[in-house]
């Protein structure tokens, strides 16, 4: 497995984040939002997240192949 594939992995865990993760817990008590919209910014940071890191990996993956 090479970094490619690992990042790649990274990016599909980080899209989905889930409701018994700490970050969303943090994410939505700290500035006081509700269970709905403490869901809605998470999700949406966390699928900005992983669609940016799949991006860099397959431009990665592109520019710096690391075999065959």
């Amino acid at each position: 497995m090479g970094f490619e594939t690992g990042t790649m992995m990274l990016a599909g865990a980080l899209t989905l984040g889930h409701i018994n993760d700490s970050g969303f817990w943090v994410t939505a008590k700290l500035p006081g939002l509700s269970l709905t919209g403490g869901l809605k910014t998470y999700t949406l940071a966390q699928s900005i997240t992983g669609v940016f890191v799949l991006i860099l990996a397959l431009i990665g993956a592109t520019l710096l192949p690391m075999g065959a």
